[in-house]
């Protein structure tokens, strides 16, 4: 998709790096090129509907009791079905208490006239959570920018600007994942003294594919979802490539096709192609369009498309642009003739393509996706006691998560052990087959108290509450805190 020497709009690059070094990518693409030629992207925040009420209103100093009744006539979950937001007008049709209101009284009428001007302007300005330009030149001679550090750039344009302006955008995204698995990996060699290179996991481990299809899923990327559980118990992945498959299709438009995926998989349901030149290029899905780049061999292969026309066809399909739908349709039609395909099943497979291109996903990225997949299933599946020490730090444990998680525990004779005043520290430790609550999940003990323990327990164990106390009274830690470890 990307490789293509004819390809004429900027390629659509987004790279998933661990969370906490983030950082260090985007300072690194500012020494390697220059940081005037690395920038971060603008956002704007617009001033929605029921802010341009309440900043109208209150530039009008109008009583907060008039704010409150207009604010509170528009419910909080209240939405345009057609987008997340909403406009002033769309409330006002569709809310008859709003409507109501608004109409009940001149100075609700001269707020809502007023609040229209407002409306949609920008507000505030922040920064895209990941979008970065990279660009040949100075960026200050090219785009307007300005420093939010001494050496750090931000574009004044916003994203959906730039690639018009010929400008090349990233996604540098941070995913906790890739953290949990590289600490995964550093716990094990501090407790096994073991180095593990995930580039050389075996991708036949049969542990890998028992746990997935045991659904014993929690914290596992992609597949720790109700929506995720309903794929695996239809699909049931035997290897890495029906894993790529799963993930794909669990999303809300393909995932109406779970289950015939399933029912062709198991042999319960015949596998059809319109022509015998689509078998190499579905046989892998069981006849199914799953993947863009599905969509586009078979455009080279039936209608003889160049990679630039296979992708603009993909592109024209997905965004519905009828336009240059039609002028390709005819140029499919006549390419299949020409390669001995017959009219109607040309049309057939164009079908085909229609209907399935704004579901296919792209495979490259699937595939991806379901390399971190099966690796934290690997760990987990191989080394749980030290995958679970790191993956509950990262979890915030509620009472339904925590279930959850001692219930799936269970599965690999592993439990979770109270704090301990002598063992426990800031991260969950394994000993034995228990896994040791960390001080930093005691509600109501502070960071500084719990590093003031730790520091102290260096001197040797305590051996009693008096004990504890007569050693820490230097440490001047609150009484509240004390209750907090006693409880």
């Amino acid at each position: 998709r990307f490789l293509n020497i004819k390809r004429n709009s900027m390629p659509d690059i987004d790279i998933d790096i661990s969370d906490v070094r983030r950082d260090e990518v985007i300072a690194y693409l500012a020494n390697k090129y220059g940081s005037t030629r690395v920038a971060r992207v603008a956002a704007f925040q617009t001033i929605a509907a029921k802010q341009a009420l309440r900043d109208t209103a209150r530039v009008l100093n109008t009583p907060s009791t008039i704010i409150n009744d207009l604010s509170k006539a528009i419910p909080n979950n209240f939405k345009d079905e057609s987008s997340k937001n909403f406009s002033l007008d769309y409330a006002y049709q569709n809310i008859p208490a709003f409507k109501g209101l608004v109409d009940s009284d001149e100075q609700y009428k001269n707020i809502f006239k007023i609040a229209h001007y407002i409306e949609g302007l920008p507000r505030q300005r922040g920064l895209h959570a990941a979008g970065i330009v990279l660009n040949e030149e100075n960026l200050l001679g090219s785009i307007p920018c300005d420093y939010i550090t001494e050496n750090e750039l931000v574009t004044q344009f916003e994203k959906d600007y730039l690639e018009s302006q010929g400008f090349l955008k990233m996604d540098i995204l941070g995913l906790s994942n890739l953290t949990i698995i590289d600490r995964c990996l550093k716990n094990i060699e501090k407790t096994l003294q073991k180095s593990i290179k995930m580039e050389e996991i075996p991708f036949e481990d049969p542990d890998i594919f028992k746990l997935i299809n045991n659904f014993t899923t929690m914290g596992i990327f992609q597949l720790d979802t109700s929506a995720s559980l309903n794929a695996l118990l239809n699909i049931r992945p035997k290897n890495f490539l029906e894993v790529v498959a799963t993930i794909s299709l669990d999303r809300p438009g393909p995932m109406q096709f779970i289950p015939t995926y399933s029912r062709r998989k198991e042999g319960k349901e015949r596998i059809s192609y319109l022509s015998p030149v689509l078998k190499p290029i579905l046989e892998e899905t069981y006849g199914i369009i799953v993947y863009q780049e599905q969509i586009m061999q078979i455009c080279q292969k039936c209608a003889s498309f160049t990679f630039l026309e296979a992708d603009n066809f993909r592109r024209a399909i997905s965004k519905k642009n009828e336009n240059l739908l039609f002028q390709m349709k005819e140029k499919f039609i006549q390419g299949c003739l020409k390669n001995q395909i017959s009219k109607n099943d040309a049309l057939n497979i164009y079908s085909l393509i229609y209907n399935f291109a704004s579901y296919g996903f792209n495979k490259s990225h699937s595939v991806a996706y379901s390399r971190i997949v099966y690796e934290m299933a690997y760990l987990k599946a191989n080394y749980p006691l030290q995958f679970y020490a790191t993956l509950l730090d990262f979890e915030v444990l509620d009472d339904q998560t925590y279930y959850i998680y001692k219930k799936e525990l269970k599965e690999f004779s592993l439990s979770v052990s109270l704090p301990s005043i002598n063992k426990s520290t800031l991260s969950f430790e394994g000993e034995g087959s228990s896994l040791i609550l960390p001080l930093s999940k005691i509600k109501g003990l502070s960071l500084n108290s719990s590093l003031s323990l730790i520091h102290e327990r260096g001197n040797g164990p305590f051996t009693s509450m008096e004990d504890l106390m007569y050693r820490m009274y230097k440490y001047e830690i609150p009484m509240e805190h004390y209750v907090a470890l006693i409880n």
